[in-house]
């Protein structure tokens, strides 16, 4: 069931959200330009991430577990 904090302004629920792992953008590495970014290490993830491939994941409600695979 979702909670306050999973829901968009139309009450639908957003998780599960498939993407990117945990990177760090371009505009917080010094000298990168548009497009570039670093993996963030494995120890440093959020807890509410699980990678389903190489460099891809899916993100669920870190207050209720609402998409949690």
């Amino acid at each position: 069931m979702s909670c306050e904090f999973c829901l968009d302004t139309d009450g639908v629920p957003c998780f599960p959200i498939y993407g990117v792992g945990p990177h760090k953008c371009y505009w917080k590495i010094p000298g990168a330009i548009i497009g570039e970014s670093q993996p963030i290490p494995v120890e440093e993830w959020p807890e509410n991430y699980q990678e389903t491939e190489p460099g891809m994941g899916i993100y669920w409600c870190p207050y209720c577990g609402e998409g949690k695979p």
